[in-house]
């Protein structure tokens, strides 16, 4: 049959060509005189001239139109125009049933609720006499809203010979070998009745269901073969395949509701799609009353993903274990009847360490442990993840993955799903939709952009200047790839906060990168994150700043580097109060982050709570020993609370080595000055501006050295030049204890005014 777009058949104008099978060829077209967009599908060329079958096709249609029901294609129309027998149904967005399942998104739970609105559609139609006989995935739809339509009820058969059984005809006349458990064609759904012979009824189409159900979990159907008569064979004579375990513990008795559709003598099945419906919601109502426990009874409100062990000097399994552990904790947190899941910072401290799951668990405070490894095998990946509980080390849910290299996205969902299933949550389908959510389609994109992540996290000039790249590579592959733009943000503030570029520079790459992302998909939390950071950080906009922390934090309310940074910004605008609580929440969800723990022990240095900064910081010590950043901060802690010889010892450990050196020398020459030690305090200074010819200097850090000494004069004209060159510790002015003797000064309040504090408190 030629094609009919640009044709006008009855009232309808052909648009476009949708898709073609035995049935028919269907047609986007425009309802001329209700002006709207139907779905119209012609009898095959072969079959329209024989006029039995086109009455069949009507007396069909009209017997299916009297449906009216939610989960049946609606049937609009029929008619012949020069020849040609038409039917108009509803023009339907979505995909078909066995795209999902190819995709391996459905859960347990997504299956059953799908499964309820099938045997709903299938009940409508069985009451009124009609019986499908052609039940399967790809008759089965789902729109973009989540709702069922079965397809074709009745409509197929039209083009096959009277007799409900399967023809010879229909069986391919060569079955290439193809391993077992793949589709065999619309013969893998026939009931054993009709393979012997006998009359179809609403009993067969329960079978049909329980294949199509069966497969909606697995992925595959219970009865297997090389070719259609061995699935046939199957059929008739062998039980089907068990589904696995974790169905079984996630909705207890789903599996003995498809054992039931399954069974051969259709006098032994669900007698009605009434009763199948009564089973299914027997199920779904038991099952949200058992809440998040998982299948060893244990109560589960917490987790913390372990980061997945890749072997040993693999570095490309190494970046995407990094990245499929990031990617579950993100699918994970929020979920409701989970309260905690621990985020990166804390559990990347396990990295390469051999340890108990449930001694890292009870460390980390949590009542389970997600631990997982992955190795490769030519193409193909193999992932095994455990659940596991803190208390006991008893195993709640296990599977082994075997994906390929493109399928490493997909896979964060499906263990998420399989996590959130075993412990029996009772997900929304915006829950669903976020934990499926993809950031890319591109495989090699996410690999590029797994990379970039890896080597932003070492904080080198050189690895973050090659994140960059990594990022722009994954965006040129998917121009749509909003997470790689909030990347290069990410890497350019932080080349501008190690003082590796100029901060003008860092600036506009940032912002502009972040908002070109946030085009993209504004409802990413890191996304805002990272906008807020260059908001505030480059102090430009605190006000706004702080609302795209706000957003970052409804998006994901358990998002610790979302805490992290607001509590800085709040710091900073001298909320003191609120700024500790939201570092102290940030801390709750990294228990175990020197990263964190650093960061609240600066949040209380500059709140003046000196003895509780100490205990943070020297935390942070003893959870990285190897880490020398807190010693500065311990230094100006000691400082203020004027134990000169702790302040030395600790200030003099960050000189020596070399973690950010001009910060621990201005501290020091401060020092020295509030001590009326004039000559060390200048042999700081001549220290700094030794070091700027190496590195960009802050001139903050010479602006300390000179209020330490007293020298007001120089020290106001040092902040102005620090002004002038937007330097990256004026953020701090308005709390910074070391300028605690300047702020009575006039022109110290013209800078503060100068840089907008007033107007953002």
């Amino acid at each position: 049959m030629p094609d009919l777009k640009g044709e006008t058949i009855g009232r309808y104008r052909v648009l476009e060509k949708l898709g073609a099978g035995g049935m028919g060829i269907v047609y986007k077209a425009l309802d001329e005189v209700l002006d709207r967009e139907v779905a119209i599908k012609v009898l095959p060329e072969e079959v329209a001239d024989e006029a039995d079958r086109t009455s069949r096709f009507e007396l069909e249609a009209k017997a299916v139109a009297r449906l009216d029901h939610p989960n049946i294609l609606a049937i609009h129309d029929f008619g012949t125009d020069g020849g040609v027998a038409f039917a108009v149904t509803e023009l339907l967005e979505g995909e078909d049933l066995r795209k999902t399942i190819v995709a391996g998104s459905l859960t347990p739970r997504k299956a059953l609720e799908l499964a309820g609105q099938i045997a709903d559609g299938l009940a409508a139609a069985h009451d009124k006499g009609i019986i499908h006989r052609d039940l399967k995935p790809e008759n089965i739809f789902i729109t973009t809203d989540g709702r069922i339509k079965i397809l074709d009820f009745g409509l197929t058969k039209l083009t096959r010979p009277e007799a409900d059984t399967v023809a010879a005809a229909e069986l391919p006349t060569k079955s290439a070998p193809t391993a077992v458990g793949v589709v065999v064609g619309t013969p893998a759904y026939v009931s054993p009745e009709q393979l012997r012979g006998h009359p179809a009824d609403n009993r067969s189409d329960i079978f049909a269901f329980g294949i199509v159900l069966h497969e909606m979990l697995t992925g595959s159907r219970p009865f297997t073969g090389t070719t259609p008569e061995e699935v046939f064979a199957s059929i008739l004579k062998e039980e089907p395949l068990p589904v696995p375990e974790r169905v079984h513990q996630a909705l207890p008795g789903l599996d003995a509701i498809i054992s039931h559709c399954l069974e051969k003598r259709p006098s032994e099945r669900f007698q009605s799609a009434r009763d199948l419906i009564f089973a299914l919601q027997t199920v779904s109502t038991t099952s949200s009353k058992v809440g998040a426990t998982g299948g060893s009874g244990v109560d589960v409100r917490s987790i913390a993903v372990l980061p997945f062990e890749a072997p040993v000097g693999d570095e490309e399994l190494e970046y995407l274990g990094d990245g499929l552990t990031e990617g579950i904790i993100g699918r994970l947190c929020g979920l409701p009847g989970i309260d905690r899941v621990i985020a990166r910072h804390s559990v990347f401290r396990y990295k390469g360490r051999s340890v108990e799951p449930e001694i890292a668990g009870k460390e980390l405070g949590v009542d389970s442990v997600l631990v997982g490894d992955l190795t490769q095998r030519g193409e193909e990946l193999r992932i095994t993840a455990e659940l596991i509980t803190t208390a006991k080390g008893a195993r709640i849910w296990g599977e082994r993955f075997v994906r390929r290299f493109s399928d490493i996205v997909d896979l964060e969902d499906v263990i998420a799903q399989a996590i959130a299933e075993s412990l029996r949550l009772e997900l929304s389908d915006a829950d669903h939709a976020r934990m499926a959510k993809r950031p890319t389609d591109n495989s090699e994109a996410y690999r590029l952009y797994l990379k970039g992540r890896h080597l932003f996290d070492r904080r080198t000039r050189d690895a973050l200047e090659r994140s960059i790249e990594l990022y722009r590579e994954a965006i040129s592959l998917d121009p749509n790839f909003a997470l790689a733009y909030t990347g290069i943000a990410d890497a350019w503030a932080s080349l501008s906060w190690n003082d590796f570029v100029p901060k003008a520079t860092a600036f506009k790459e940032s912002l502009s990168s972040v908002l070109a992302g946030l085009q993209i998909d504004d409802q990413i939390a890191e996304s805002h994150i990272s906008l807020g950071m260059v908001l505030w950080h480059f102090g430009t906009d605190w006000s706004r700043a702080e609302t795209e922390f706000l957003r970052a934090l409804e998006l994901n309310p358990n998002y610790a580097e979302a805490c992290h940074q607001y509590a800085h910004l709040l710091t900073f605008l001298d909320r003191k109060d609120e700024a500790i609580r939201m570092m102290n929440r940030a801390v709750e969800m990294e228990p175990v982050s020197r990263i964190m723990y650093s960061c609240c022990g600066q949040i209380l240095y500059f709140a003046g709570r000196y003895d509780d900064a100490i205990a943070r910081l020297e935390t942070a010590v003893e959870l990285d020993p190897a880490n020398t950043g807190p010693y500065s901060w311990l230094g100006m802690v000691h400082i203020r609370r004027q134990d000169w010889e702790a302040a030395e010892k600790a200030l003099q450990l960050g000189i020596d080595a070399g973690t950010f050196l001009p910060r621990s020398t201005g501290a020091l020459g401060y020092c020295y000055g509030i001590q009326g030690r004039r000559d060390e305090a200048l042999s700081q200074l001549d220290r700094l501006q030794a070091l700027s010819a190496e590195t960009p200097v802050d001139p903050c850090f010479e602006a300390w050295i000179h209020t330490g000494l007293g020298d007001t004069e120089t020290a106001i004209a040092t902040l102005r030049r620090a002004f002038d060159q937007d330097a990256n510790w004026l953020v701090s002015l308005q709390v910074d204890p070391f300028f605690a003797e300047l702020r009575g000064d006039l022109r110290f309040q013209d800078l503060l005014v100068r840089m907008n504090f007033r107007e953002t408190r």
